[in-house]
């Protein structure tokens, strides 16, 4: 009858508190961890597929006078580095997490442009211009460019380089045009989302207590259970090891997170960024490969702990005088040769 009762308890309190406990102290290694995040916008591949994807180049909106946006775009995209990119990203994290940290309603994102100006006042002009001049369209009939002015088109007569050499030439003045900065056009609206504790401890803290719980409650769960020492080092062991495993067989489903290729040339073909789902989803796979590991980490100090319970079971005596399957509750175990006095 008591291991029915301490089952019952372990079930419907013991097991959902050691679980949510375990679940919040995984998901608290990293959710607002910000090294985490740079680490994962780290990968040079992300940005490589990035930088070849029309959302990027269209984010970039700049006003270079008469040269259409087709071949701004290309020359944005020949100039932009994966380098400097992953500089930004890691600069847009900090300012997120400053802006949360200091309780800002409103978080301003921005990029530097200080680099990229720096890079087209230099190799990266050449580089510019002649992505520019590629996508520049045939000019119709016999217009010729003006000189000193951007060209709308590339006359079949004119030569490339000649094209690219006025593209370079009136670049330098656009370059000092642009903003040293370029912010996001809505600043991040927190309001009270900001929380009132430090970013760290929104989810460790919690875990805590209810591990503690947890904990407390599964020794009075042993005890109501079980009658002798032995069998109450082995309740303790098992509840603490079947939450450790849901949290590893969670681990293991994350981790083992794919998406077949038909899905992603789907995706791709519906969104019409192929480049950009590609860079997504290479985000997505160092994201779950990241997140399955602190799981594992969490799950495998509870399955380390719930082993040792059992071990110190299994090295118990197993006749304790007061654990002798032979005397009921009621009587006094009695070694054999003696007599009662």
């Amino acid at each position: 009858m008591r291991a029915f009762f301490g089952c019952s308890i372990y079930l419907f309190l013991v097991f959902p508190i050691l679980f949510v406990g375990l679940f919040l102290a995984s998901i608290s290694m990293w959710i607002f961890e910000r090294d985490f995040y740079k680490d994962l916008f780290s990968n040079p591949d992300f940005y490589v597929n990035l930088l070849d994807s029309e959302a990027l180049q269209t984010s970039f909106q700049v006003d270079l006078g008469n040269l259409p946006q087709e071949s701004v775009n290309a020359g944005i995209r020949a100039a932009l580095t994966p380098e400097y990119l992953r500089s930004q990203m890691g600069q847009v994290i900090d300012q997120i997490f400053d802006g949360i940290e200091t309780r800002q309603d409103e978080i301003n994102v921005s990029f530097d442009l200080m680099p990229l100006k720096e890079h087209l006042r230099a190799d990266g002009a050449l580089l510019f211009a002649q992505a520019a001049a590629d996508e520049l369209p045939v000019c119709e009939g016999d217009i010729k460019p003006l000189r000193g002015m951007m060209p709308t088109c590339r006359p079949e007569s004119v030569p490339m380089d000649t094209t690219v050499e006025q593209i370079q030439g009136v670049l330098s003045a656009a370059v000092e045009d642009l903003p040293d900065e370029w912010e996001f056009k809505q600043p991040l609206q927190m309001g009270d989302v900001a929380p009132e504790v430090p970013l760290d401890e929104l989810f460790r803290v919690p875990s805590y207590f209810l591990l503690g719980i947890g904990a407390i409650l599964t020794l009075i769960t042993a005890v109501i259970g079980a009658r002798y020492a032995r069998s109450r080092w082995t309740w303790i062991g098992l509840m603490v090891m079947l939450p450790a495993l849901l949290i590893l067989g969670i681990s293991s489903a994350i981790q083992n997170i794919e998406l077949s290729q038909a899905m992603i040339n789907e995706v791709a073909m519906e969104s019409g960024e192929e480049d950009l789902t590609l860079s997504f989803l290479t985000l997505a796979t160092n994201a779950s490969s990241r997140v399955s590991e602190s799981f594992i980490q969490v799950s495998g100090i509870a399955l380390l702990i719930g082993a040792l319970c059992l071990l110190i079971a299994f090295v118990s005596r197993r006749h304790d005088p007061y654990d002798d399957p032979r005397v009921d509750d009621h009587l006094v175990y009695i070694p054999e040769g003696r007599k009662r006095h």
